[in-house]
């Protein structure tokens, strides 16, 4: 998501400028496919970076920071918690009296 931002940050960047240059609309398109095609890559490497970063913090976060075992969530096999959304039984069907 963040290099098709960048992306057409840098493609609207570069028709703006071309416009205000004067330049002519072949070679302002040009321009702008080819910032699209680089902002987009820029973006992609920039984005996939974040992403590791993000998951080393959180991974060390958690190791710094364990849950301890009192608090920790059970297993359960019980029905689902009321406005789950997930219907406790499936519905039966209603019989003939």
């Amino acid at each position: 998501m963040i290099g098709g931002v960048l992306g057409l940050a840098g493609f609207l960047a570069a028709c703006i400028a071309g416009i205000a240059a004067g330049a002519d609309p072949i070679t302002t398109l040009w321009r702008a496919v080819l910032a699209l095609i680089l902002c987009t890559t820029v973006g992609a490497l920039l984005a996939s970076i974040g992403l590791v970063a993000v998951r080393e913090h959180v991974a060390a976060h958690r190791e710094r920071n364990p849950i301890p075992e009192s608090q920790q969530p059970e297993p359960t096999t019980a029905e689902p918690a009321a406005g789950s959304g997930v219907p406790a039984q499936p519905p039966q069907p209603a019989r003939a009296a």
